[in-house]
């Protein structure tokens, strides 16, 4: 009877996919997927028009040639941030998790392709989250919002802040990201056999990371 084996998937003792990474694929489809649907729906005048009005630096002909380019460029360009962007994320969320895990590994340190599948797996816990996104861009008028207003599964949809920072923060009051974090603890304690302590700083450090880029880069 022939051997049957995997033809794109393989892991090693530890969980490690060493030869198609579908997480981090799974993850990038998905981001795809949205862009896609979210660019051929969204008001880019409504949403950028204020953004851009409020700059005493661009006069009128910029703002309407900045809109204009923009329509034309953020599905290509949403679409190749999502192919780049999510394994350069997962190298760096990796590489985090390596160096952590040279000085908490309760036996052997993790390697650097353990701790990049650690990285990936709570990229899985926010799938059903982009499939919200998804049904409220078919269920609803898009109009000016960004993908990050329109999942139904966060505290800053249901209390919609005027600053742009405190929705950016009450953004991560969500089940959904709340599991990713727990889900980091989980991976990088049993998957990389870190001690709680070092499973804590992995979490606190990607948590914090997050939160910080997304309440400071809010407009």
């Amino acid at each position: 009877m022939p051997n049957f084996r995997p033809k794109y998937i393989s892991f090693d003792c530890y969980g490690t996919l060493t030869r198609f990474r579908m997480t981090e694929m799974a993850t990038a489809f998905m981001a795809i997927l949205v862009t896609l649907v979210w660019g051929l729906k969204v008001d880019m005048d409504a949403m950028l028009r204020p953004i851009l009005e409020a700059n005493p630096k661009i006069d009128g002909a910029q703002i309407d040639t900045i809109i204009s380019m923009q329509k034309k460029f953020v599905i290509p360009f949403g679409i190749l941030g999502s192919l780049l962007g999510v394994p350069v994320v997962v190298a760096i969320i990796g590489g985090i998790y390596w160096l952590v895990g040279k000085g908490t590994a309760e036996g052997e340190p993790p390697s650097y392709l353990q701790a990049m599948s650690a990285a990936a797996v709570p990229g899985l816990v926010m799938l059903p989250h982009s499939l919200a996104v998804l049904a409220m861009c078919f269920a609803r008028e898009v109009g000016g919002a960004t993908p990050d207003k329109l999942a139904p599964t966060s505290l800053a949809y249901f209390v919609h802040p005027e600053s742009p920072k405190l929705f950016a923060l009450l953004n991560f009051v969500d089940p959904f990201v709340i599991a990713s974090w727990a889900l980091t603890w989980l991976a990088t304690r049993h998957l990389l056999g870190l001690k709680a302590s070092g499973a804590t700083v992995c979490t606190v450090l990607v948590a914090g990371a997050g939160i910080a880029m997304r309440v400071m880069g809010a407009r």
